[in-house]
């Protein structure tokens, strides 16, 4: 069988891993009989996973994110119903529906407290990693976010995205502008490493103290959130404002919101980070994500790990026979990859820290 037609949105040496599973699950059926619900942005790029899956012989139910809605939506919707996948848009259709799914492949763990599977969950975000921690679960949950290879979505893929974006919906230059941007944490990170390449008048703040000593390692300044005053200065002296802590609110909750006029803001994390007191109107994309304004959020090659990963986690749960609980990725699959990324595509991947890899 030929590849479906949506797979050709991006030229096919993008999406190495998710080829190679493609070929091999059609070959061996690994998910035959199993019923998967998938909760991502539902994109072309996504639908590369939900094929895959197929592939692999599972009957795959698709819904979507609450937050995020990628440019390429729709385009996506009139594709599943000639893939014979069943769609559900509103999670509240599927509340009641426990044990009727063995997997749920989530983002943000928004299926949490939706319904129960029967065999286990595997979770792609920071976000959804920190509720399931919170949870008693009765089955295995591996975190795909708990992992090396996850830094080539959210480091290099989300900061190429971001700046991208941000240069499309600003209309502005980015070169020498002041910036400050809340959390550093993966996505921060990364954010501060794509605009390095414009200026150098960058700060940021963070709650933890290791974030902001990886920050003071390349020279970054860096504020510790109770550092009011000095935050407040910075943001007064900002031409860009930036947001990836992933907590609603955390603006109007600690700052005035005339503090801000006139500056350039973006948020790039799921939650509202600006909150109550900004209107969508004042924030570039309207609080969404802003690389989601994009057709291509997150380019490919950074991606395809991370939905190679996300998929993988139902046969790991099954051939390692996981208990029930919370489980990182697991670490030989996670470096295996990694290495494998960086052969295909030969790029600097240093900044991630990694010991086990050899220069680019």
């Amino acid at each position: 069988m030929s590849l479906p037609e949506f797979w050709n949105h991006q030229p096919l040496r993008e999406v190495p891993f998710l080829l190679k599973m493609r070929n091999s699950w059609k070959e061996r059926k690994p998910l035959i009989g199993f019923n998967i619900l998938q909760n991502l942005p539902l994109s072309l790029e996504s639908l590369s996973k939900v094929d895959t899956l197929l592939e692999a012989g599972a009957n795959v139910t698709v819904t979507r994110t609450k937050t995020i809605h990628p440019s390429s939506e729709n385009k996506a919707i009139s594709y599943l119903e000639a893939m014979g996948v069943a769609y559900i848009p509103e999670h509240e259709e599927l509340q009641g529906r426990d044990n009727e799914f063995d997997f749920l492949l989530d983002c943000g763990a928004e299926l949490a407290k939706v319904l129960r599977p029967r065999r286990g969950i595997v979770e792609i975000t920071q976000t959804g990693t920190q509720i399931y921690l919170q949870l008693q679960l009765d089955v295995p949950v591996i975190s795909v976010d708990d992992s090396y290879l996850k830094g080539l979505e959210t480091f290099y893929g989300t900061g190429d995205g971001f700046i991208r974006s941000f240069v499309q919906h600003s209309n502005s230059s980015l070169k020498d502008k002041v910036v400050l941007l809340f959390g550093y944490g993966k996505v921060g990170s990364g954010v501060t490493n794509a605009f390095l390449a414009y200026t150098k008048n960058i700060t940021v703040v963070d709650v933890s103290a290791v974030s902001l000593q990886k920050a003071y390692s390349r020279n970054i300044k860096a504020l510790s959130f109770d550092q009011k005053a000095e935050i407040t200065k910075a943001i007064i002296n900002a031409d860009i404002v930036i947001t990836a802590t992933g907590v609603k609110n955390i603006i109007s909750n600690t700052f005035e919101h005339d503090l801000f006029k006139g500056k350039l803001l973006a948020n790039v994390g799921v939650e509202d980070e600006y909150g109550y007191a900004f209107e969508k109107s004042e924030i570039l994309g309207g609080k969404m994500p802003l690389n989601f304004l994009l057709d291509e959020p997150t380019k490919m090659r950074y991606l395809d790990p991370s939905f190679y990963a996300h998929n993988l986690g139902c046969e790991l749960i099954m051939q390692r026979n996981l208990e029930p609980g919370y489980h990182p990725f697991p670490s030989d699959v996670d470096i295996e990859i990694i290495k494998e990324w960086q052969d295909i595509f030969k790029e600097d991947l240093s900044l991630l820290g990694l010991p086990f890899l050899k220069a680019a």
